[in-house]
């Protein structure tokens, strides 16, 4: 690998919805850097258990493709999170969108504390052919388990880096 670290800047991405109004949650950069939030309000949305229902956004300007030289050289795939207000949850998921395949998939809980997320991809040695073709780190907020809530969840220094 060329670099120690891969900074991951929103530059491309795509929302994507299901059952949802695309006005419930949006993506806002902070400058040109890897920092960004998420505005949500789920204030008005009714409950629908019984459908399944998400609002999210695809980043696809990450560093490569395939990331199994990050598993083989024990990289990790880390950031910061805070949430503020009331929004509980999300989910973060590392897909192939070509293949509808998710290699990895968390729900996160969000809070005014300051969280650190790290994913060692090191330990995923054993699978390794999953991480070929990694193509979207998604963010995905599930409007069944934020009803009622608005909030935002900001993202700093997303970053793949080498675990030291």
């Amino acid at each position: 690998m060329e670099k120690s670290t891969y900074n991951i800047i929103p530059q491309e991405y795509d929302k994507y919805k299901e059952g949802v109004d695309g006005k419930t949650c949006n993506l806002l950069l902070i400058g040109e850097s890897n920092n960004f939030r998420f505005i949500s309000d789920f204030s008005d949305i009714e409950s629908h258990p019984e459908i399944n229902r998400w609002i999210g956004f695809a980043i696809k300007s990450l560093p490569m493709y395939d990331w199994r030289s990050f598993v083989k050289d024990d990289y990790c795939l880390e950031f910061s999170y805070i949430g503020t207000d009331n929004v509980g949850s999300m989910w973060i998921e590392l897909t192939n969108k070509q293949l509808n395949k998710k290699v990895y998939k968390k729900c996160l809980n969000l809070s005014t504390d300051e969280k650190k997320f790290c994913l060692n991809l090191g330990e995923y040695k054993n699978r390794i052919d999953d991480w070929e073709s990694i193509d979207e780190i998604c963010f995905v907020f599930f409007p069944e388990e934020c009803i009622g809530y608005k909030g935002t969840a900001i993202i700093m220094d997303l970053v793949i880096k080498k675990d030291k």
